[in-house]
């Protein structure tokens, strides 16, 4: 028994893993419980055949198993499933496998699926009832394991299946003393009077808790956010089993653009969303962060209208004062604003790369004395070709005709690479410890460190100056490539535009024939072989599209996927989001690619023609009291005609299959 018990709490943890959180006792032990006696007559009066999409394993997820287990896993045919693997370690037993999840099933079919199993050739080890009251039928086969269960989740019956062998013996770390155990009492009364309920505690070194606004409609401060530094793994689970002894039901997961996962639980009207990844405390030191977010979920009525007084009124320029014209339309010219024309003149991105013209742009090969290229078997002339080379060389466009191309002619880059990998002065360990405080935050600086290494350098074989198209004394940019592995977890592994803090003695930038550095990219070399998010060993094409996406940050735009991972504000639909696809009609305005519009001031029915935008940049602006002196900076809606054509072709850059009008509301 106490075998089964270990089994089960494993598994109960293993769960988490998944996503996949057991219902409360009187759901779940309910369904289970009768499953035995309702067998007999649920098969002699059911005569309909159900249909499921599911009937079947996919061909390699079927070579997956056999391969890892040698004999065939029972499938349960299913309206959803998932298939996945998990490992994990309890109380010195690691257990690995697979988890398999099926959904919308009956309790006969669960009947006949436990036949199914026995019919495998794997035997009953009987049942055992986890913490939370739940029944799993335990089997083996050899020296494998299958655990099962069906429950009721969401009014959905789920059969969740884990088939796994286990290894005793792992040594396991002695458990963690940290510097906090607990909340302080103010903490406490904050959680008590915010949500009637303290959040269980989670031991660390370093923590903070404050509030946040949840809700971006209404801007009420419903939220508080715990997040604590330097904790284990297996701490994080412990937390994750605590919510549920508080009655807190798992509903959902989600990976975030940052590639972490989320865990979301529910009671009530509370809901908490955590995760745990790898970060760095203020003092810059690796370490791991679980972040804990709680909120009320806020589904009180409001009064749109005092939210938005003008959301019903028509959308009119019958009071803008500008003059109506026979086509029903007033013809907007970007530079006649007022205000900023140009992208250059904003933010970080002042006296940045031009967006027009003929641009030389530096691109430096880097590598380190214990990460060569020649241990990488990395290429010089592969850059050649993802920056300038022929787009059938390409997996898509290189860099230079794609911004050609986006540009409609108007910015023509050509990339200088070097001939030779510059040799970092250190080994890439020293890079990536290089801190300075930056107002009051300790920020890394490792890449920058190196660039200015590297341009010293090449300063005294080169004259630096024809990088300076623009004659601002400034480097139009810089490319960095690196020969370290990709990792996201920081800055010196990852891909990344930014721009210069290292400074001379005088507090100025460096110089080099008469212009210093500020904008650059560093990005890993690996980049230019990705298959797909996560592959980056695809050596026998080049993919130039995070070059792409990096350098128009360089030229002045943002990323233009939402942050916090659950909603994209262009659904991915944009070369500054998903890294597939042209830049939106707001970006080509703002990079002075688009100088003019059709603003409709009708004010009855117009019929208007749109070309397509990757080929002309055709636009219609429909604004409520648009103003010409703001130029871009106001709001409106803005309408392109979209075609599967130029920089948006084929089935892996396409945003859509099909081609029609997109409309995006620009604030």
């Amino acid at each position: 028994m106490k075998k089964i018990l270990s089994r089960v709490l494993t598994l109960l943890i293993s769960g988490l893993l998944c996503g996949c959180v057991v219902p409360p006792t009187s759901t779940s032990s309910q369904s289970t419980s009768s499953s035995n006696s309702s067998s007999s007559s649920s098969s002699s009066s059911s005569t309909t055949q159900i249909t499921y999409k599911y009937n079947d394993f996919t061909e390699n997820e079927k070579a997956e198993l056999d391969a890892f287990f040698g004999f065939e896993i029972p499938f349960i045919p299913n309206d959803e499933y998932y298939l996945e693997e998990f490992s994990y370690i309890y109380e010195g037993v690691k257990s690995y496998g697979y988890n398999f999840l099926a959904f919308d099933n009956t309790l006969q079919e669960f009947n006949n699926y436990l036949e199914a199993i026995s019919s495998a050739g794997f035997i009953s080890d009987g049942t055992s009832i986890d913490n939370l009251g739940d029944t799993w039928y335990l089997y083996s086969k050899g020296d494998a394991y299958l655990d099962v269960l069906y429950y009721l989740l969401d009014n959905r019956y789920v059969v969740e299946l884990y088939v796994y062998y286990t290894e005793e013996g792992v040594v396991v770390d002695p458990p963690v003393e940290h510097t906090y155990t607990d909340f302080t009492v103010e903490e406490k009364t904050l959680f008590n009077d915010t949500f009637s309920f303290v959040l269980p505690f989670i031991p660390n070194d370093e923590y903070y808790v404050e509030e946040y606004y949840y809700d971006m409609i209404t801007k009420e401060e419903t939220g508080l956010c715990f997040y604590t530094f330097g904790n284990k793994e297996e701490e994080f689970y412990d937390f994750l089993y605590a919510l549920m002894k508080l009655n807190f039901v798992g509903v959902d997961t989600y990976e975030d653009d940052y590639r972490d996962k989320w865990y979301i639980f529910e009671n009530g009207d509370i809901e908490i969303a955590t995760s745990y990844y790898k970060s760095r405390n203020e003092t810059g030191e690796k370490t791991y962060v679980i972040d804990v977010y709680v909120y009320r979920v806020n589904d009180k009525e409001f009064d749109i209208d005092e939210v938005d007084p003008n959301h019903n009124k028509l959308i009119t320029n019958k009071d803008a004062g500008l003059p109506l014209s026979n086509n029903g339309v007033y013809n907007v010219n970007f530079n006649d604003a007022k205000y900023v024309k140009d992208v250059r003149d904003q933010g970080a991105f002042k006296g940045g790369c031009p967006t027009e013209g003929d641009v030389r742009v530096l691109v430096i090969p880097v590598e380190f004395s214990d990460i060569t290229a020649a241990s990488k078997g990395y290429d010089i002339d592969k850059l050649e070709t993802a920056f300038n080379g022929k787009n059938e060389d390409t997996t898509y466009f290189s860099v230079a005709n794609y911004y050609k191309e986006s540009s409609y002619g108007k910015l023509n880059l050509t990339f200088d690479i070097c001939d030779d990998w510059y040799r970092s002065k250190n080994e890439s360990s020293y890079y990536e410890d290089c801190y300075i405080d930056i107002f009051g935050v300790e920020t890394w600086v490792g890449d920058q460190v190196i660039m200015d290494e590297a341009l010293e350098y090449l300063s005294k074989t080169m004259d630096l100056s024809i990088y300076d198209s623009d004659n601002n004394s400034k480097i139009d940019a810089v490319i960095l490539v690196s020969t370290n592995e990709i990792d996201d977890s920081d800055y010196f592994t990852w891909a990344t535009r930014y721009w210069n803090y290292i400074k001379d003695e005088d507090g100025n930038p460096f110089k080099y024939d008469d212009v210093s550095a500020n904008d650059y990219i560093w990005c890993p070399y690996q980049f230019i072989h990705e298959k797909e998010e996560g592959v980056y060993d695809a050596y026998d094409s080049i993919n130039p599209l995070t070059f792409i996406h990096e350098f128009g940050h360089v030229l002045g735009s943002t990323d233009l996927y939402n942050q916090n991972g659950r909603d994209a504000a262009l659904e991915n639909h944009d070369i500054m989001d998903s890294m597939v696809g042209d830049h939106n009609p707001y970006t080509k305005i703002n990079y002075g690619w688009i100088k003019n519009s059709r603003l409709v001031v009708a004010d009855s029915t117009v019929t208007l023609n749109l070309n397509s935008f990757t080929e002309t940049g055709d636009t219609i602006i429909i604004a409520n009291n648009f103003d010409p002196e703001l130029g871009a900076y106001q709001e409106y809606y803005v309408l392109m005609y979209y075609k599967n054509d130029g920089v948006n072709f084929g089935d892996t850059e396409g945003y859509f299959e099909e081609e029609g009008i997109l409309m995006y509301h620009i604030n």
